[in-house]
This record gives C-alpha cells, structure tokens and sequence, in this order.
C-alpha cells in the first residue's frame, strides 16, 4: 500500500510519501515487511533554492540463504536448514536528514551545498553469531559550477565523519563474543572542465583526490583507538566527443578509477583489523557512438570497453558462512554494450496500437589476467558469476482508450560458479507480460495493472554465490532460487 500527496505554490513544494509492504515470501524463512516514510519540502528564496528531505525506513527481512544442488532442483522453496533452525533475519531501522542548497549567484556562477545526517540501527541472526551494530554519518557535500563562453567547470568537496558500532552474540544467548567501534572520515575532492572546441569537438577532462583514514577501538578489552589510513588516491579522466552530424556522435574516455575496501571487508570475522588490505584500482578505455533518426523515431548507441583491474576485492566464504576480503590478483574485463529504442509502429487507427520497443545487449570477456589462491594458478580462466552475454526486450502495445501490454524477455547466458571453471550455471530465459489501463474521471485518475513475471514458470537461479564453499559431507550451496511464475495487480488513485 502506497499513498502520496503534494501541494505546490509559485515558490513552494511539497511531497510526502508511505507505504508499506508485506510478503509472506514464497520459500521457508523468508517473509519481508518494510515501511517507508519521505517527506521533501523546496522553498525558493529570490534566486536561490532550499530543499528539505526527511526519510524513514523500517523493515524487518528472514534470510533463507542459498542452497545446494540437490535441494535448488528438489525443493526450491526451502531454507538452508542452518539458516531455518535460528530463524536467520536482519531487523533495520534507517533516518536520513538532508538540508540542500541551489544557489544561484549569476548567470555564469552557481554552487549547491548539501548537509545530511544519517543513521541506522539493525539486528542480524545467523547461524554463525548474532551481530548487533549501530551507525551514524554526518556529510558535507560542497559543488561550485562556473560557465563562461564555451567552457565550463566544476568545483567538487565531499567529506563525512561515519561512526559505526557493532557487537556479536554466541547465537541464541547473551555471551558476548566481541565488541568494536570504528570512525571512517573520507575526502574527496574533484575537479572536472569541459570545453567547445568547435560545433562538432568537445573535450572533457577530470581529477579527483581521495582519501581515507579510520580508528578502530576494541570496546571489549579496552585497547585504545589504532589508525589505519589508505594512501591518496588519485584518478584523472579524459573524454572526447565528436558530432559528425546532428543524428550521429561518436566518443572517447579515458580514465583511472578505484575503490576503497567496504567497512565490512576492513575487518576480519572476529572484528580485527584486516591489516593489508588494498583499495582495488583499475584503467578504463571506452569509445562509442550514439544515434538518432532525423525523425526520432530511433535511438542507438553502442561502447567498446575495456578495464584492466588490479588488486582486485576478493570475498572468501569460510565453512561457518563468515567471510573476509582479500586483495588477489589482476582481471580484464572488456566488452560490447548496446541499446535501441523507438517506435516501431506508429497508428493513428482504431483497433491498430502503436508499438515501441526497447532493447539492450550485452557481450563480455571477463577473466583473470594474474590469478592465484590455494596453490592453484586461475590466470586467464573467466571470473564467476559474470556472464558473457545478456539481453533485455520489451515491447509496448498503446490502444486508444488508455489500453496497454508489454511483453518482457530478458536472457542470461550460462556463467561459472567458481574460479577454477569446474560447476556452471546454464543459460536461462525469463518472459514477463502485463497489460493497463486507464480511466479518466473528472479530477480523478485511475490506473490499473495486471502482470504475469515468469510466464513459463522457468527454473533457474536468480543470484549466485561464487566460490561457495564445502566442508565435511555438505555441497556447496551455490544457488538463490528465482520465483517461479507470480502474478501482481496494482490499483493507483490520483486526485488533482
């Protein structure tokens, strides 16, 4: 259930929105309920603007975990029994305050400013422990924009103070296994420029500078704070565009990129610190084109890529279902992107509707250029949980009389399960339909859906766990189950 409602003068605005949600969850111990409160006020001040933003989360998820083989072809719809036995389930509480400024002091000059305070509670029961955590974010996000003839730049400062506390339980008692607090301060500061060569060039470049820094206190023993901080990242960009004509575009980028360990991947099982561990970083290469009809009626665009990763952000599941980041090996990833939209008949005509289509294609290469672990050399095989290829229509039917379908397809093509190629998921399709409506009754709208996901009622795994482990007489529990075919009916109301 989802109810919104605005009001709006020359020089205010507001929304405010709520819902809620509840799912039964059609495996074992998996039910879900979320309520969301968002509330967004936009004053305007002379030239200026302020925008107020409020949010609420609260939801409550069981985890059924992933499964092996035997039971993701037997019994999709159950829990790992791990997971089932200590009704494994996350409880999260979310608020986030936001006070955000336009500010506009000339034509040439403009600068937005944006303070926001966050916070969250949560509780998550697992097999291996309970984890109790807290934290806490306040930000500061500072943008000078400054335009003058054919150029323009961009003046960027981000920075927070995050406060994050956490303690874990021997499941399903009150021993206290350990107790951590832990203060991340990041920075970043960019820089980014554009300029009109002439009608036809446009030349874009960029640096950013990152940095980060952390205290780590162990509560439970009472060792003081120790300080961890990453060495300054930076990562300069360089972008081209050429418009050989008004319907056709082509461009170029060049970039280097990283990105930090998360808070999660900094710490080992028990809580300590994971002491080498590195930012992963990599160099992009695109080139590409756009199109458009002189009608458009079509649009098109397609990028060649390529990225070479380093360091890479390894995660390793351990046999009681923890993990640990690592840093391990090298990897290209580089591929073909492609989209296309338009309308592919036009109808004026009663009884014949007018049909859009949207497609997306995706061709990829994915694999280790320098890869160990355990002693065996993965270089050069393809990584896991990345297909190579993937596709995505839609087609929309629009009558007269505010009647609609759409039909769905997406294809994934078969993916490696681990990083030696040894277990594969095979190839799957998933078709979707649904159909509109909609009725126009004085200063109301009403629009209703009815819509079919997985048509054919197909099997296949929605997500994967890559490099699962196994111990003992267990299989590797590899799979997160898809839904099979389910149907949804929605009822939307607008007043004016």
């Amino acid at each position: 259930v989802s109810i919104s409602g605005s009001s709006s003068s020359k020089r205010r605005q507001t929304l405010i929105q709520a819902s809620k949600f509840d799912f039964d969850g059609w495996r074992e111990n998996s039910a879900y309920s979320r309520i969301n409160v968002l509330a967004i006020h936009r004053e305007k001040i002379d030239k200026h603007s302020l925008n107020l933003i409020a949010l609420y989360r609260d939801y409550e998820a069981e985890i059924p975990s992933s499964l092996n083989w035997n039971d993701f072809q037997e019994s999709p719809e159950s829990a790992s029994q791990n997971w089932l036995d200590v009704n494994g389930r996350e409880d999260r509480k979310k608020y986030l305050f936001a006070i955000d400024s336009e500010l506009n002091f000339s034509s040439s000059l403009s600068g937005q400013i944006t303070l926001f305070f966050e916070s969250s509670d949560s509780e998550e029961y697992r097999p291996f422990n309970d984890l109790f955590d807290s934290n806490s974010r306040l930000g500061l996000r500072a943008l000078v924009s400054y335009t003058k003839g054919r150029s323009s730049s961009r003046l960027l400062l981000e920075s927070f103070v995050e406060n994050y506390e956490w303690q874990t339980f021997r499941p399903g008692q009150n021993e206290l296994l350990n107790s951590y607090k832990e203060k991340r301060r990041p920075l970043n500061l960019g820089l980014q420029s554009s300029y009109d060569i002439s009608d036809a060039w446009y030349l874009e470049a960029g640096i950013s500078i990152n940095y980060l820094s952390y205290d780590l206190e162990d509560i439970q023993t009472g060792q003081g704070e120790d300080r961890y901080e990453y060495d300054a990242q930076v990562a300069p960009f360089l972008g081209v565009n050429y418009k050989f004509s008004e319907s056709f575009t082509a461009y170029g980028s060049l970039g280097f990129g990283f990105s930090y360990p998360s808070l999660e991947e900094t710490l080992l099982p028990e809580g300590q610190k994971n002491p080498n561990l590195k930012p992963e970083n990599g160099l992009t290469q695109e080139l590409g084109l756009r199109f458009k009809s002189l009608n458009e009626r079509w649009f098109l665009s397609a990028s060649l890529y390529r990225m070479k990763l380093e360091d890479l952000l390894i995660t390793e599941r351990l046999d009681n279902g923890e993990s640990i980041g690592l840093n391990k090996g090298s990897a290209i990833n580089s591929g073909l992107d492609f989209s296309l939209r338009g309308r592919l008949i036009d109808s004026n005509l009663k009884g014949i509707p007018s049909v859009r289509v949207f497609n997306s294609v995706s061709l990829g290469s994915f694999v280790f250029d320098e890869f160990e672990d355990d002693g065996q050399d993965y270089s050069s095989n393809s990584l896991p949980a990345l297909p190579s290829f993937k596709s995505y229509t839609r087609l929309v039917a629009s009558f007269e009389k505010g009647y609609s379908l759409n039909l769905e397809h997406h294809y994934t093509d078969e993916q490696y399960l681990d990083d030696a190629n040894s277990e594969t998921l095979d190839a799957y399709s998933v078709i979707n339909a649904g159909a509109s409506y909609t009725i126009n009754i004085k200063d109301k709208r009403l629009d209703l859906s009815l819509g079919i996901n997985n048509v054919l009622n197909s099997d296949y795994a929605a997500m994967i766990v890559p490099n699962a482990p196994s111990f003992g007489s267990n299989l590797p529990r590899y799979y997160y189950p898809a839904f099979p075919r389910n149907y949804n009916f929605k009822i939307r109301i607008l007043f004016s």
